[in-house]
């Protein structure tokens, strides 16, 4: 039998070893549950071989050298592969340690991160730091459930891929219905608003799209398109806010927007254009073609429902998904728990803007408040109305927030203001490793308010749009430090082995203190308002 979409190649993994030390050089984290056949593919290097969930080195991988594992999972007719290059760094015991420069309380965030070999590793841990259900060792009982967007309904028990539910929503249900934390696996696909997660979980549990990406978001594949006139053609649609080109997407990976007509007649003559009476949607595509569901995307504004809300009863675990439309993630209602997400994008919010309708409320890709904790590992915030990543305190909890390897491109438009790849603010505490920021509408990475710190280790940033160009005050800035409720110094950003490059202001104190260690700031730095910009 063939494993289903065996051939979908999952983001590969980049470790750095001990130079000098053979044995067990990495840990395999399952991700289609605990029973699941673990095997190395073709193109694995001799030297590597398996061990239960580790892969051994019969000797050791020299300084600088890099060897690859093709790890391939398998679980009820479904695999997924993908590679893991291991490179050979230092000695033991080299290495420089990066301590935090703020203080915060250690049990949030207990890991450490130490330079080898140019490369900043981290003992972060996320099954020590958040466990979930899907974690080796989970305490306890659990459920285990299924949704395939394949199957034709909802009338299976969701128990086994067979039996699977259709819809995102269902299988959450089962999950809060039951005694125990849960997971939820879920076929590669597209899950539209008929069929999608908008549900909160109620227990600790972790979702994980298995076979490929899980597309999901507030949009309807209802089809309905009939031609209108010329190359307009027009659906029965309501509360639409964007519309995205799916045949091609822009420097930045997006689906480019169409451009918003100022009325019916506007857009009948001008291709690459739609409109709304918020009944009938009318789109004119920049190729002429016939509009469809296939390539064209209806975004819908929700107010302040999102596509994926973490759990209010312990910690979750969400990884392989695309969230796309409305608000896509909000992380609330939840100050004694944590979540994750690896390898997952929050794209195209699409509230109200200003634009479309006269209320103006742009929503983030990622909203967080009255949370623990979260962490991102390989997510992807970008082409949103407003922020990327978002933090702000609710209910007197303030989350901290840990970005590795995250990236957010051309976020903000008309009807925000000061558009971040990631901010915190309201004396949030934040650190990023390798943050890749490009083309935001505002300082690329930005703090405001009194008490509020972050950590950027390696984060790279470059060609800030500015908000000036959506009418707001913030110019070309990478690094941004700006408002302030009290005297302007206790907010502050510690920038370690930075890059900006391409902007007008790299670093732009308005208010506090942005401190810079090595790395690389092309342009001249801003500091107005009582802000103070210090190299070390």
């Amino acid at each position: 039998m063939t494993d289903r979409l065996s051939s979908f190649n999952l983001k590969s993994r980049a470790e750095d070893v001990r130079a000098g030390i053979s044995g067990s050089v990495y840990t395999i984290a399952r991700q289609l549950g605990t029973t699941s056949a673990l095997s190395l593919g073709s193109g694995t290097n001799s030297n590597l071989t398996l061990s239960g969930t580790s892969i051994v080195a019969a000797s050791a991988i020299a300084a600088g050298v890099t060897q690859i594992a093709v790890v391939r999972e398998a679980s009820e007719g479904f695999a997924i592969e993908y590679p893991v290059a291991l490179t050979g760094a230092s000695p033991a015991g080299a290495g420089e340690l990066l301590v935090c420069p703020f203080a915060y309380t250690n049990s949030l965030f207990p890991f450490t991160f130490s330079r080898v070999g140019g490369r900043v590793q981290t003992t972060f841990d996320r099954a020590v730091w958040a466990p979930t259900p899907d974690n080796p060792g989970y305490a306890g009982a659990i459920n285990t459930f299924y949704v395939d967007i394949s199957r034709p309904d909802d009338t299976g028990d969701g128990l086994t891929w067979a039996t699977a539910k259709k819809t995102g929503t269902a299988a959450i249900d089962l999950g809060n219905a039951g005694a125990n934390p849960f997971i939820i696996y879920a076929a590669a696909g597209t899950y539209s608003r008929a069929n999608f997660f908008a549900r909160t979980p109620t227990k600790p549990c972790a979702i994980i799209g298995v076979g490929g990406r899980v597309v999901t978001g507030y949009f309807d594949l209802t089809g309905g398109w009939s031609l209108d006139t010329g190359t307009t053609y027009k659906v029965t649609r309501a509360d639409i806010r964007r519309c995205l080109d799916l045949r091609g997407v822009d420097q930045d990976g997006l689906f480019p927007d169409l451009t918003y007509a100022t009325s019916l007649a506007n857009c009948r003559a001008t291709p690459g254009s739609w409109w709304t009476d918020n009944a009938t949607v009318y789109v004119n595509r920049g190729d002429g073609a016939e509009v469809t569901d296939a390539n064209t995307r209806l975004l819908i504004s929700t107010g302040y429902n999102a596509m994926i809300r973490s759990s209010n009863g312990g910690n979750m675990f969400l990884k392989n998904f695309d969230c796309q439309g409305g608000q896509p993630l909000i992380l609330t209602n939840s100050p004694t728990n944590r979540f994750v997400a690896e390898d997952c994008t929050f794209r195209y919010s699409s509230g109200d803007d200003g634009v479309v309708t006269a209320t103006v409320a742009p929503q983030h890709g990622v909203t967080i408040f009255n949370l623990l904790g979260a962490a991102f590992i390989r997510c992807d915030a970008s082409g949103n109305q407003s922020d990327g990543f978002n933090s702000h305190i609710a209910s007197g909890v303030q989350a901290f927030v840990f970005t590795m390897d995250c990236t957010g491109f051309n976020n903000g438009r008309k009807g925000a203001a000061s558009c971040n790849f990631i901010t915190t603010h309201d004396g949030g505490k934040w650190i990023d490793l390798r943050g890749k920021a490009r083309r935001n509408a505002g300082g690329q990475v930005a703090i405001v308010n009194d008490n509020t710190a972050m950590w950027c280790i390696d984060t790279d940033c470059a060609e800030s749009r500015g908000d000036i160009v959506i009418g707001g005050t913030v110019p070309s800035s990478d690094y941004l430090v700006d408002q302030t409720e009290g005297g302007g110094t206790k907010v502050t950003l510690y920038l370690e082995n930075c890059r900006s490059a391409g902007s007008l202001y790299p670093l732009n104190a308005r208010y506090g203190t942005i401190i810079s260690r090595g790395g690389s700031m092309v342009g001249s730095s801003l500091s107005a308002l009582g802000g103070v910009i210090v190299s070390v």
